[in-house]
């Protein structure tokens, strides 16, 4: 069985301090609209704690390997608006 192998990763964190920030939201907003894209080469995976409560909401592109710490929603679904375009 072959895997997809994305381009571009999201991981955003959905632990209790990020969630209460808006990190659960953001994640289906962000599925949602790659899943309206039918984008093979991006995806948004949720993750449980990253261990930066402190910096919450907390988000990460890869390969970029580029964090996002204390993140507003616009941000990230631009990014993903923007990776989907990019694809297309």
């Amino acid at each position: 069985m072959k895997m997809n192998q994305p381009d571009h990763i999201i991981y955003i964190c959905t632990g209790s301090k990020c969630d209460k920030k808006g990190g659960k939201e953001c994640y289906k907003k962000g599925k949602k609209i790659i899943k309206s894209s039918k984008s093979k080469n991006v995806e948004i995976i949720r993750t449980e704690c990253t261990d930066r409560c402190k910096l919450a909401p907390v988000a990460c592109y890869q390969p970029e390997n580029k964090w996002m710490l204390m993140y507003k929603q616009d941000e990230i679904l631009a990014k993903v608006l923007h990776l989907v375009k990019k694809e297309s």
